[in-house]
């Protein structure tokens, strides 16, 4: 029996043709082909929509790792910029270190010879410099970029250094790249944030946010991570140089891009608010005045969102940040357009290209990968404060809208669990903190005398801190165990 080594078909639909008689469904057998990455976590909550959708993430992000993460229904190319969307929810859901450690590796080789590197990768014609050394077609920094923010979050995410080490000369050589194309430290090039809700609506390259902020944007991260690797391999003069860089570039967006009379950007999008507020760019007593600026247009829309691939995981992951994480479960949880649910509208078992799903292709996940972390990140709270989750979060998001939430995660120190359900006397949470790790436990409650773990009250071994305010909360932390929390 011969079966193609090298060849891979995406399909809804089979038509048989030839055969004497009428086959049956049970006649035909489908393979399912992509890379053997082991499991890695588990979500589920009481809110089947959010089960929907996660299972459609899972889904398709298992179609797109083929030997490294691709296309899978048309282009099959690997486009870079699907590590800023994806990285995480495949951290959480699968053994992906040594796919994305291979991939960054075909990095190294696709590079320019100036620095420059490809928006696919491995490398065809796509995005190569032109013989001028500008950037060449679909390139942008966000995609690019991945050769920086790649390595840093496989030492975030698994405390592998050996990548950093390796990469951090290709690392620089790129973001001085980009350097090479700034005026006044603004860079113009080229995809912006690719699919926001206009991008259909209005054709051809039109975007909420111009390319101009989200490409600074980009330059600036970039030049902290660089600053923040340079750090941890004691890099001093490299340090101090893209340290120097970064406040350069924060100081001129803000003097292009900053409304100080209204005390938010001149764009008034989503992604052009929230990249610069997550990012670290906004003037810090402008901060607020942004947030609330974010929070009312979602309002305005009707509890919607409107970014693309670069503005979504930011959006997501501020709200949380600052406290709005019930804005936040409102997107997640939305069922009308534009929604993860309603790509999945008429029968659609993965997450498609666009908000729009009857456009572009049936299973690009980018747009749902920063959704399938955040139910990790936030629905479940577990995040990453030490490399390889020597030391963690635990901090679940109580939505009124749940009766429970489940989920694990097979850190690289052992298995995380953070599950709970209500009660009758309010709620029981079940947590697992692997052996040698610390855990960071935050809970809605104003008060630590209401909270008992394993049956006994919190003690000073506990290090209590109140946080008070409208969201008022206790913090504490615990060492490895598995515990069982009343509150």
């Amino acid at each position: 029996e011969f079966e193609p080594r090298f060849t891979q078909h995406s399909f809804r639909y089979v038509q048989a043709t030839g055969l004497s008689y009428k086959p049956a469904i049970e006649d035909l057998q489908g393979k399912w082909v992509h890379t053997d990455i082991g499991q890695a976590g588990t979500f589920e909550c009481s809110n089947e929509s959010l089960n929907k959708i996660q299972k459609a993430i899972v889904r398709g992000y298992r179609n797109y790792i083929l030997h490294h993460p691709q296309d899978p229904l048309r282009e099959k190319m690997g486009w870079t910029q699907d590590v800023w969307n994806m990285f995480e929810a495949g951290a959480y859901n699968f053994e992906v270190a040594r796919v994305y450690r291979k991939w960054f590796y075909d990095f190294l080789d696709a590079q320019d010879p100036n620095g420059h590197v490809p928006p696919v990768i491995p490398a065809n014609y796509w995005g190569r410099t032109t013989p001028e050394g500008d950037p060449g077609r679909m390139s942008d920094p966000w995609w690019g970029g991945a050769m920086v923010y790649l390595p840093w979050f496989l030492y975030e995410y698994y405390g592998d250094l050996t990548v950093l080490e390796k990469g951090f000369p290709a690392m620089k050589d790129y973001v001085d790249y980009i350097g090479t194309t700034a005026e006044d430290y603004l860079v113009s090039w080229t995809l912006g944030d690719w699919g926001d809700v206009s991008h259909m609506e209005k054709g051809g390259l039109y975007r909420l946010t111009p390319v101009v902020e989200s490409s600074t944007c980009a330059f600036y991260y970039l030049s902290t991570l660089i600053h923040k690797a340079a750090i941890l391999l004691g890099m001093k003069e490299d340090a101090e140089k893209y340290e120097e860089l970064a406040g350069n570039i924060k100081n001129s967006f803000n003097d292009h891009f900053f409304n100080e009379k209204e005390g938010i950007y001149q764009t008034l999008s989503q992604s052009a608010q929230v990249l610069p507020l997550y990012l670290g760019m906004v003037p810090q007593e402008h901060e607020d005045e942004v947030l609330n600026w974010i929070v009312e247009d979602i309002k305005k829309h009707d509890n919607h969102l409107t970014t693309g691939f670069v503005g979504i995981l930011p959006l997501l992951d501020e709200l949380s940040n600052r406290g709005r994480t019930d804005i936040a479960y409102l997107l997640a949880s939305q069922e009308t357009y534009p929604s993860w649910y309603y790509m999945l509208k008429d029968g659609g078992t993965t997450i498609t290209e666009y908000w729009d799903p009857d456009r572009g292709s049936k299973n690009i996940v980018n747009l749902g990968g920063p959704l399938g972390a955040w139910f990790y990140k936030y629905l479940a709270g577990i995040r990453p404060l030490q490399p390889s989750f020597r030391e963690f979060t635990l901090q679940p998001y109580f939505a009124e809208e749940l009766d429970w939430m489940k989920a694990t995660f097979q850190s690289p120190c052992g298995e995380i669990k953070s599950q709970w359900e209500r009660s009758e006397n309010g709620i029981d949470y079940e947590v697992v903190i692997p052996v040698n790790t610390l855990a960071q436990v935050s809970l809605p409650v104003p008060d630590a005398s209401g909270i008992s773990i394993n049956g006994n009250p919190l003690g000073p071994e506990n290090n209590i801190q109140i946080i008070k305010g409208e969201q008022a909360e206790t913090r504490f932390t615990l060492g490895s165990g598995n515990y069982l929390i009343l509150f």
